[in-house]
This record gives structure tokens, C-alpha cells and sequence, in this order.
């Protein structure tokens, strides 16, 4: 990362966020090394389960192998073919197996929120989704390979 783009973010970060966490960032890359932040997949291994490991410091990766989620795969930008239970499962749940995650209250809801994303922008052809601390230097290297997509601090 540029040396005076990354001191003026740290800067307003203390500024305006001074008890949170620096910011995660999240990339692809095709670089191997790192395949030592894979985890195996065991059942069901949720994407969002995994962020509190970055705010404690460490780098995560996943690739298309170890996210055990449909929606991981397909929101994280793996090429995956479309759930037709997802909107089940993000909105009311099916009836007698259980409630959904209630993200939208209806099937119907979640299908027009799918028109309006942009999914075929976020597609990776890269092996890894790398999600680490800021501060992990190795992880903030920037190059071509790496398309930053989010920062976030960890207090949002």
C-alpha cells in the first residue's frame, strides 16, 4: 500500500475511531503462501464465524474448498450455481425444518435484493479470499494480484 495513502488512513482512523480496532481488509489473491491461513472444512463453516479471529490479530483465507456455506460461496464471489431454498433460509425458514436467519421477512424480499446485487462484479478467479487485520503487513501488501473489496472497523 502507498506510504502516504496508508499514514493518512491510520491518521483519521485514530482520529475519528480512537478505541477501535484498525479496519480488516479483504482480497483475492493466487499467491500460495497463503494456503497456510486454510482451514478444513468440518460441516458447517461459516465465513462470518471466522471474523473475530481477525480482529485478534490473525489472517484468514478461504477458498472455494473450505467454505461449507452456500451463501459464503456465492456472496464471497466463488462461482457457485444459485440455492433456490436460499431465500428460505435468509428470510422465514422452511416449513417444518425450522426458522430461517430472518435477514428479510419474506422469500419475496430476498429475491428482489438479489436483483439489485452485482454479483458477477465480485466473481474471483483467484484461489484465496484473504480477510486480515490491517496491521498484518504481509496481508496489506498490495499488488496486481490483490483487489481490495472492504474495509471495516471491527466496532461496526
Amino acid at each position: 500500500m502507498e506510504a502516504a495513502l496508508k499514514k493518512g488512513f491510520l491518521d483519521r482512523n485514530e482520529k475519528y475511531f480512537p478505541e477501535a480496532d484498525l479496519p480488516i481488509a479483504v482480497f483475492y489473491s493466487n499467491d500460495e503462501s497463503y494456503s497456510e491461513f486454510l482451514r478444513p472444512k468440518k460441516g458447517f463453516a461459516c465465513m462470518i464465524s471466522r471474523l473475530g479471529e481477525t480482529f485478534g490479530g490473525r489472517t484468514i483465507a478461504f477458498s472455494a474448498g473450505t467454505i461449507g456455506c452456500g451463501g459464503g460461496l456465492r456472496y464471497s464471489g466463488f462461482p457457485t450455481e444459485p440455492d433456490p431454498d436460499l431465500k428460505f433460509f435468509l428470510s422465514c425458514g422452511f416449513e417444518g425444518k425450522g426458522r430461517g436467519l430472518r435477514l428479510k421477512a419474506t422469500p419475496e424480499l430476498v429475491e428482489e435484493s438479489e436483483k439489485s446485487l452485482i454479483l458477477a462484479a465480485f466473481r474471483s478467479f483467484d484461489r484465496h479470499c484473504v480477510i486480515c487485520p490491517q496491521s498484518d503487513r504481509k496481508s496489506t501488501r498490495l499488488n496486481s494480484s490483490h483487489i481490495p473489496l472492504s474495509r471495516m472497523p471491527s466496532s461496526a
